[in-house]
């Protein structure tokens, strides 16, 4: 059997022009003959909201559906000129063709591979926070083990909560805490009690945080197929904020607004007994 070629071209969001940073969104197959084989875009559209969070779902899915419908009857070199002009008004960006070869292979395997390895994991990688811990997560692990309710044995997760519950090895991905009590529980922290150079950076961490909740059911009902309830807890100063810097701490919210079931503000008394109230039920554990 002879090994069989196609070509493959980066697609990479611009979402702001000025600032020249790109996120690799999709991938195109195409012949030697520069026709499209085949088109694929990732389903993560949180992922842009790293990069601008202005991203909408909406506005993701009119993105692909027109570059799906702008490919169905196009060659590289039409594609190229409609993402010359697309790169003009910071909407989208198509890499060079690279040549692939592969054999006995259907092409959609091919596409599947070349997604995984170009596509979802390296810019998830490249925008997970480098800070491993936080005085918030750190608060709530002193909380759990005064409790006894706390493990980092992934076996015991039907009697506790386990921290950094590894969700995919590959992409360096880990849960704050996760429990199984007739349910998943995912548990994802957010401390934005920090100054204000480096709250502008936490727009990486919600990025990721959120990808990791979308992540955790596809995951988590891999090993059992049930419920996966998922949750944020949050920290921000007590103190008013400056508008600025409020908006930022609203624009890291809204990240993570659409994949988690409730978002839990520590600060708040109220919240705080309800973190305490779901993390018992993670476990089936009286609140003391």
């Amino acid at each position: 059997m002879k090994p069989e070629r196609v070509n493959f071209h980066i697609i990479r969001a611009i979402p702001d022009p000025d600032r020249g940073e790109t996120i690799n969104v999709g991938l195109i197959l195409t012949n030697n003959e520069d026709a499209v084989l085949s088109l694929d875009f990732s389903n993560s559209w949180q992922r842009l909201q790293v990069l601008d969070p202005n991203i909408t779902k909406d506005g993701y899915s009119s993105l692909v559906g027109w570059l799906s419908q702008s490919s169905a009857n196009s060659d590289v070199a039409q594609l190229s000129e409609i993402a010359e002009n697309a790169r003009l008004s910071g909407t989208f960006d198509l890499t060079k063709g690279r040549e692939v070869t592969f054999k006995g292979s259907p092409i959609e395997e091919v596409k599947d591979w070349l997604m995984k390895r170009f596509v979802d994991q390296p810019g998830l990688v490249r925008v997970r926070p480098s800070i491993r811990s936080s005085r918030l997560k750190g608060d709530i692990h002193g909380w759990l083990s005064k409790k006894r309710l706390v493990s980092r044995e992934p076996s015991e997760v039907s009697n506790k909560l386990i921290q950094d519950f590894v969700l995919d090895e590959d992409a360096q991905a880990s849960a704050d805490f996760v429990g199984k009590n007739g349910a998943w529980h995912v548990f994802e922290t957010l401390d934005l009690r920090v100054g204000a150079r480096t709250l502008k950076e936490k727009h990486l961490e919600a990025g990721f945080k959120a990808w990791k909740l979308g992540r955790s059911e596809e995951i988590l009902r891999s090993k059992d197929d049930i419920e996966v309830k998922r949750f944020v807890i949050y920290a921000s100063s007590k103190s008013t904020p400056e508008p600025t810097m409020q908006k930022v701490v609203d624009q890291c919210l809204n990240i993570l607004r659409s994949s988690a079931d409730k978002l839990l503000d520590y600060e708040s008394s109220g919240d705080r007994q309800l973190v305490e109230q779901e993390m018992a039920k993670a476990v089936s554990a009286p609140v003391t």
